[in-house]
């Protein structure tokens, strides 16, 4: 009989670890899904409300959370059971739950996992959707339950004889009151945990069991407050997304549509504009032969200022035509075989008249042997000429330096001057197209603001490099940098 009795006082005991031990395994794994935002963020701070519930379950003597790392977030209880996490060997490959136990504690460890449809798209997930990003961590404690048996075992040895089927009537009552309300929420534990619905659980049973199905409670609404949050969250991210998109795509479409309609403007009002000026240019030239002629020589003054404005206006319109075909995309480059001496001699032959004008002085240092340049002659030459104009006009009885070298695969022509010089803010602005450096000094000098920006994308169109800098003489230097070879 008394083998009788330990016998069933060891079933009773082990169905009651075997039930204590499965909804522990529940809590540690509704831990870990409460836990996944402490870990995503490696947040003790967002941890903290889920660790407070789990510590007041009974017999959790520790409660807390491991990075993917292995390293502690944070850990709430005994020392003692931080040691045993910590001398634990975890595996490489995660798995979804690790317990273990001694003689005093259950061991419980589960997976935290985050789902592909979480906000996360910038982690990588598994081949099944999954991220491990940790683990929750929860002790248990068997002392409660070595109690339990022992009192169970004294009760039962001091009735055995005497009351033996009373005995076993009552056992099974204690059992089954026991055992069936952790049955009822064990089960529920477990749907939720499927389904991942969180649901509400009936408290019933012993005051213990009953505070567990509170604490459990607890947790759902929280669980379910969080994710209504991170839906509003998201709802709220997706609108203003949209209508930044739609905002800036709209943005977009218009200073798109205004680029090519000014681009279309300038190529058609520069072609309407060069055609009659043009043929002012000729009819004057016809002018001048005729009164040549007949030697009329008092009026040739007049009709040589009307020629110099009439040209003036005509590079002002082919520099708006040259920058509208670079915005389209429609500027092409012509290269051919070229002579450096050659380019660098027509550059000064067509400054020397506003040389003399602005009584200033060119100094010109090139190599001591010509150079063949395979390059687009016409546009190198206007990269010149405007670097040399440009320093001319803002230069007066000054001197103009003009030099050329090769280096390597590479011509590097260099424009310096003695004028004015620039600022540190308008050398950051001076590429720009209708800038114009100094205003006052523009209104004495003309020009439209173009020729640098022209310049500049003339540099870049044959992939070269063009800068500015204070020159030592005080003024501004241009130094320009091009393959000495183009691809034909």
């Amino acid at each position: 009989m008394s083998c009788f009795s330990v016998l069933l006082v060891w079933m009773t005991t082990s169905h009651t670890s075997t039930m204590v031990f499965s909804n522990a395994q529940q809590v540690v794994r509704s831990l870990a899904n409460q836990s996944v935002l402490a870990l995503l963020t490696e947040s003790a701070e967002n941890a903290e409300n889920a660790l407070g519930q789990i510590s007041s379950f009974p017999d959790v003597t520790g409660v807390g959370l491991l990075t993917a790392s292995h390293e502690f977030l944070v850990w709430h209880g005994s020392e003692e059971n931080k040691q045993k996490f910590i001398q634990h060997t975890w595996p490489e490959v995660p798995d979804q739950s690790l317990n273990w136990q001694d003689q005093h504690y259950w061991y419980l460890a589960a997976a935290v996992v985050l789902e592909q449809n979480d906000n996360a798209a910038e982690l990588s997930f598994d081949s099944d959707g999954r991220q491990h990003i940790g683990y929750a961590l929860v002790s248990f404690s068997k002392e409660r339950l070595s109690d339990y048996s022992n009192s169970i075992m004294l009760a039962m040895l001091a009735v055995t004889t005497a009351a033996l089927l009373l005995l076993l009537l009552v056992i099974n009552h204690s059992v089954k009151k026991i055992t069936q309300p952790l049955n009822t929420l064990s089960k529920s534990m477990s749907e939720a945990d499927l389904t991942q619905q969180h649901q509400q659980v009936r408290v019933a049973g012993t005051s213990e069991i009953q505070q567990i199905a509170l604490s459990y409670n607890a947790m759902m609404s929280a669980l379910n407050e969080r994710d209504e949050q991170l839906r509003q969250h998201r709802n709220e991210l997706e609108a203003l997304v949209q209508i930044r998109t739609i905002e800036l795509t709209s943005a977009r479409d218009a200073a798109l549509t205004s680029s090519r309609h000014k681009s279309e403007f300038l190529a058609n009002m520069s072609h309407e504009l060069r055609t009659p000026i043009q043929s002012i240019i000729g009819y004057i030239d016809l002018v001048k032969e005729q009164l040549e002629l007949q030697n009329q020589f008092d009026l040739q003054d007049d009709l040589n200022r009307v020629l110099k404005n009439a040209d003036r206006l005509l590079q002002m319109i082919n520099s708006l035509l040259d920058l509208a075909k670079i915005e389209a995309g429609r500027m092409e480059l012509h290269p051919r075989d070229c002579s450096l001496y050659e380019l660098i001699q027509q550059s000064q032959d067509l400054i020397n008249p506003l040389l003399a004008g602005q009584q200033n002085s060119l100094t010109v240092q090139q190599p001591a042997q010509d150079q063949r340049l395979r390059l687009d002659a016409e546009k190198l030459l206007q990269i010149l000429v405007n670097l040399l104009s440009n320093a001319i006009k803002f230069t007066q009885q000054g001197e103009i330096q003009l030099s050329a070298e090769i280096d390597g695969r590479y011509c590097v022509f260099t424009v310096s001057d003695s004028g004015i010089g620039l600022t540190d803010q308008q050398m950051t602005q001076v590429f720009m197209p209708f800038y114009q450096a100094d205003g006052s000094q523009s209104r004495k000098t003309g020009g439209t603001g173009l020729g640098l920006a022209i310049t500049k994308q003339f540099v870049e169109l044959m992939s070269g490099t063009i800068e500015v800098r204070h020159a030592k003489a005080g003024g501004a230097e241009f130094i320009v940098r091009l393959p000495v070879a183009l691809p034909i």
